[in-house]
Formats: structure tokens, C-alpha cells, sequence
């Protein structure tokens, strides 16, 4: 009987032994399961912020190299502008000295034959500068650049990790409004970035269970 008990009791401890390996060893692979998942989901998250942020990026450099280029170009215009009467005051300045002088001097006689030519001096500069106009420049104005603010609501609603039907999913996505839904307010974005939630049902294999779903079955097996 002593043996018997021995034998008997050994083998319920072997048993107990083998299933608490067992269920050690699972509670292994799914916590090595979970650190997977998580760093898909990272990755995921981390590429789809890295693309944003560099669209962000490149707009942001697009729009200000705009903005650099017609600067230059209003800037060069009125640059040829200013050189071209840049010396006039200089001219002019020349031209009252002579009268200044030919006064001072009291040689009238000079100051008679060369009245004309202060008289075509002028006559001259104020045809030239009645034909020259200021150049004007071309008026910009920033369109929509509100928008980001609209948009930027939608970021943080993309991408949320939700707690579904004994699963865990993160899954963002681009969905497309009717233009009757968002005809009523003009600030909302054409496109909306939304939450997919998906069930059990829309997975074709077990690799694509939920992850609460592929453990039991993991566990099962």
C-alpha cells in the first residue's frame, strides 16, 4: 500500500509539475507575444509620425521659399527703381550751384545764354519722371492656413489604442466624407482621419485574431 501511495502521489506531482511548466512556459510566449505586438504598434505609430512630420516639414519649407522668392522679386523691382534716380539729386544739386555761382559772380550775360539749358534740364527730368511710375507690387495673402488647426483635431482622434470585444487594436485610417455631410461647415477637411475598429468576424486566420483571441487559442493548443 505504501508503494502503491508513493507511486501514486509521485505521479499527481509529476503531473502537477508538467502543467505548471506547461502554463509557465505559455505565460512566456505571451508576454514575449505582448512585447511583439507592442513594438508592431510602436513601429507603426513611429513611421506613420515620422511621414507626418515630414510632409509637415516640406510644406512648411515649401511655403516659405514662396514667400522668399516673391520678397525678392518685389525687392529687385523696386531695387532697379531706386537706381535709377539714384543720382538725380546729385544732377540737381549740380544745376542749382551753376545759378548759385552765375548769381554770385553777376555774370548775367552767361546766366541769359545758358538759361535754356536749365530750362531743357528740367523740362526733360519732369517728362522722365511723369512717364516713371513706382513699381507696385502684387498683393499674396496665406488661404486656409487655418485649416491646420481644423485638422489638427483629427490627428489626435487617429491612431487611438481602444478596447474592443476581448481585443486590443490600434488601426488608423483615411476616410472619405461626402461632400453633402461637410457642405454645411467649410472648416472642415475634405479628409478625415478616423478609427477602424474591426471584430473578429473581418479576420481570415488566426494570425489575424485579436490578441486576447490568439493567446486563448495559443494556450489551447
Amino acid at each position: 500500500m505504501v508503494q502503491e501511495l508513493e507511486l501514486k502521489i509521485t505521479n499527481n506531482l509529476n503531473n502537477v509539475q508538467m502543467l505548471v511548466d506547461e502554463k509557465l512556459n505559455k505565460a512566456i510566449e505571451c508576454i514575449n507575444e505582448y512585447g511583439n505586438i507592442a513594438d508592431s504598434y510602436r513601429k507603426q505609430i513611429q513611421n506613420t509620425m515620422s511621414c507626418l512630420r515630414q510632409a509637415i516639414d516640406e510644406h512648411e519649407q515649401d511655403l516659405l521659399n514662396q514667400i522668399l522668392t516673391v520678397e525678392n522679386e518685389q525687392k529687385n523691382q523696386m531695387e532697379e527703381y531706386r537706381l535709377r534716380w539714384k543720382y538725380e539729386p546729385e544732377n540737381v544739386q549740380m544745376h542749382k550751384a551753376m545759378l548759385d555761382i552765375l548769381l554770385l559772380t553777376k555774370n548775367y550775360a552767361i546766366l541769359l545764354n545758358g538759361a535754356q539749358e536749365f530750362e531743357d534740364y528740367v523740362t526733360r527730368t519732369n517728362d522722365v519722371l511723369k512717364k516713371t511710375s513706382i513699381p507696385v507690387a502684387s498683393e499674396y495673402e496665406l488661404i486656409e492656413l487655418d485649416q491646420l488647426e481644423a485638422i489638427k483635431k483629427y490627428i489626435f482622434h487617429c491612431g487611438r489604442y481602444v478596447k474592443t470585444n476581448n481585443s486590443l487594436l490600434v488601426r488608423s485610417a483615411l476616410k472619405q466624407h461626402s461632400t453633402q455631410e461637410h457642405s454645411s461647415d467649410s472648416t472642415v477637411p475634405d479628409i478625415h482621419l478616423g478609427l477602424v475598429v474591426l471584430t473578429s468576424n473581418e479576420y481570415p486566420n488566426d494570425m489575424y485574431l485579436p490578441k486576447q483571441q490568439r493567446q486563448k487559442r495559443l494556450c489551447r493548443k
